[in-house]
């Protein structure tokens, strides 16, 4: 489902810029940073870094950017 919501003008800026340096849309980019945020919320015990690379694995995976691992 997707809705209409007034977000800054700054907001959106900022989110355009770091939107093309991660390969993302605009939205794309805000609702990742929403994500984070509410992973940030709902872990409070867990650092920003951990969680920030635990949602750019997911969406590594989910775009298909990984690779089979081999265990030596």
């Amino acid at each position: 489902m997707s809705r209409s919501i007034r977000l800054s003008t700054e907001l959106v800026q900022a989110a355009e810029v770091v939107a093309q340096h991660n390969q993302r849309t605009t939205a794309g980019q805000i609702e990742f940073w929403v994500r984070l945020g509410r992973a940030l919320e709902e872990n409070p015990d867990l650092s920003t870094q951990m969680l920030l690379d635990v949602l750019i694995g997911i969406e590594e995976i989910n775009q298909g950017k990984t690779r089979k691992y081999r265990f030596n």
